[in-house]
């Protein structure tokens, strides 16, 4: 393979399909796709010191954005879903991502939420949601809607590290009685707060970059290191609490009986230093007709190498 083509592989993300299956979905829906896209961290190209650069860099490639949101548009999906983190730390950055990237996407209906990096500095919130809404793609505060009719609630929550950002009570206070839902929301951790309150289809999450360092058979390393006293690592580690929870499709119990369902997003973006055995992802889920609850194991995700 020509060095060129090679590099131009490695700025693809992995693509991973599922079906799922959802009890009382319209015959209507049937089939209906979501692609899902999350963690970009994105840092707009401008002058810069070169540690600077190289975070930038590190974070997320023009081309790993253009391979991703291609995969998007030939995936004929119904709805794409943003779970949150577009920018890295400046607000700046949204409108680029937003008009330059996120603009291209063609899916019928483009959902996004806020994620905790969306929100830390102060005043950033606002700029990230305009920046979104100029490219015509719709930020759900703690909101249902029903772009699919009334059989479908697209659910968005906010993030859970942000102080009240976070407000599900609100959220589902709009929901249709007995019909499925489909909950966006940036961080997994809520998912077991939210089986207290509710009965969801599936919860469909990013944050954890799939653990981004993980080691064969035995997963994320950064657990592993939680007696180190290293501030970094510290950090992380108080960035995701249920680390089982990190990367593909989980089961979460309700207190009450039955279960909700979970799926994380490996995610786009990196934080320096790299990603190892956890590579960028975007997600094809194919929601299907389902008349009783069936277990995870009905069509198990597949990741698919793109292949340009």
């Amino acid at each position: 393979m020509p060095r060129r083509d090679a590099d131009q592989r490695k700025q693809m993300p992995d693509v991973v399909k599922f079906d799922f299956p959802v009890v009382g979905l319209p015959e209507q829906l049937d089939g209906l796709t979501i692609a899902v896209l999350s963690d970009f961290h994105y840092v707009a190209p401008r002058s810069m010191p070169s540690a600077f650069q190289r975070l930038r860099n590190s974070c997320v490639s023009p081309a790993l954005l253009r391979g991703a949101i291609e995969v998007v548009n030939q995936s004929n999906a119904d709805i794409c879903v943003l779970a949150g983190d577009f920018i890295e730390y400046d607000w700046d950055s949204a409108y680029v991502l937003a008009s330059e990237f996120l603009s291209k996407i063609n899916t019928p209906v483009i959902v996004a939420v806020l994620g905790n990096h969306d929100q830390r500095r102060r005043g950033s919130r606002p700029e990230v949601i305009k920046a979104l809404q100029h490219a015509n793609i719709t930020v759900l505060d703690n909101e249902v809607i029903h772009p699919f009719g009334l059989g479908l609630d697209i659910v968005g929550i906010g993030d859970y590290l942000t102080t009240g950002d976070f407000r599900p009570h609100k959220a589902l206070a709009g929901c249709v009685d007995g019909v499925p839902r489909i909950v966006i929301t940036h961080n997994p951790d809520c998912a077991a707060e939210l089986a207290e309150i509710a009965s969801i289809s599936l919860q469909i999450s990013g944050h954890t970059h799939g653990g981004q360092i993980c080691l064969p058979y035995i997963g994320p390393l950064l657990p592993l290191l939680k007696k180190l006293p290293l501030a970094i690592v510290q950090k992380h580690l108080n960035s995701v609490q249920h680390w089982e929870w990190c990367n593909g499709l989980k089961t979460v119990p309700r207190p009450h009986g039955g279960h909700n369902s979970l799926y994380v997003t490996r995610g786009l973006g990196t934080h320096p230093p790299m990603r190892l055995f956890c590579p960028p992802e975007v997600t094809l889920i194919s929601l299907q007709r389902a008349d009783e609850p069936q277990g995870l194991s009905a069509s198990a995700p597949q990741t698919h190498l793109h292949d340009m």
